[in-house]
């Protein structure tokens, strides 16, 4: 990972709707490797027939259906609520430069579909009832499977935008020009935040420019018992994002006139970078 940004909700939502003032562009579905309905239960039956035909489930089968099967340029991190404003921001950005970005919300329904699979086949004792050990065991596994997947594809985007809900306003949010406390309910921004600051600083092989340009685009390929009654438990994180610069503004990446013909998607998220410092 080579650059970090941290944007609040607010600011983003202005910037996109003084954009996209017609709704052109979706924040539904993304304009690559988007996921449909119809795709979701063809991979939930892919999995359900796995899953009943094997007693030892290789974990990098399972999360090979449900990630990205390309190398993003950028992962956005967001919260679930945030996912429609992600979609369109990745749109917006792969309509004007090419640039693939990473949307964690895309798996995360993924990830509650194999837990449900998984709890059927192997905790569930009766309609209702299920046996406490071995829902933990796959519970367990779930988490070791998506966390390690995240750290993966974190490590292997070029960049990383943090849109912040700031839910804790009168929090001191700013402790340092380049670090930014974070407070979070979600088990995952707070993981995808701390491995954002514990990755490997690179960047994507700009020589994959050359190489393209030059007519040798493979060359340049990237390798890559009921308890109703009880109310759901809440948990409260708190990090620090490390060298990651905090964004007042995108609307000199939306407004800025950019002539994408013959250019290299990291040409693209150069010029972003270019426009964020």
């Amino acid at each position: 990972m080579h650059k970090k940004f941290h944007i609040e909700l607010d600011s983003l939502k202005r910037d996109l709707e003084n954009f996209d003032r017609y709704n052109i562009f979706s924040s539904e579905r993304l304009a690559y490797g988007s996921i449909t309905i119809s795709d979701r239960e063809s991979v939930k039956q892919s999995i359900i027939n796995y899953v009943k035909e094997n007693e030892d489930i290789d974990t990098e089968k399972l999360i090979g259906d449900i990630f990205p099967k390309f190398t993003p340029h950028l992962f956005i991190s967001h919260k679930s609520q945030d996912a429609g404003l992600a979609i369109k921001l990745a749109n917006i950005l792969f309509e004007k430069y090419d640039i693939l970005s990473f949307i964690d919300s895309q798996v995360w329904h993924h990830i509650n579909d194999i837990q449900k699979i998984l709890d059927e086949e192997f905790s569930k004792k009766s309609e209702g009832l299920y046996d406490y050990r071995k829902s933990n065991i796959v519970s367990s596994n779930i988490f070791a499977m998506l966390s390690s997947s995240l750290y993966r594809t974190i490590d292997d985007s070029d960049g990383f935008i943090f849109i912040d809900r700031a839910t804790k306003p009168n929090t001191a949010r700013i402790t340092h020009s380049t670090i930014s406390q974070i407070n979070t309910e979600s088990p995952w921004i707070y993981l995808e935040n701390i491995y954002s600051n514990l990755i490997r600083k690179k960047s994507h092989n700009r020589s994959q420019i050359i190489l393209a340009k030059a007519g040798l685009e493979k060359l340049a390929e990237d390798v890559s018992v009921s308890t109703e009654s009880r109310k759901e438990p809440k948990f409260t994180y708190t990090a620090e994002s490390v060298d990651s610069r905090t964004i007042q503004t995108i609307a000199k990446v939306l407004d800025t006139p950019y002539d994408k013909r013959e250019k290299h998607p990291l040409e693209g998220l150069d010029f972003v970078y270019s426009l964020l410092s």
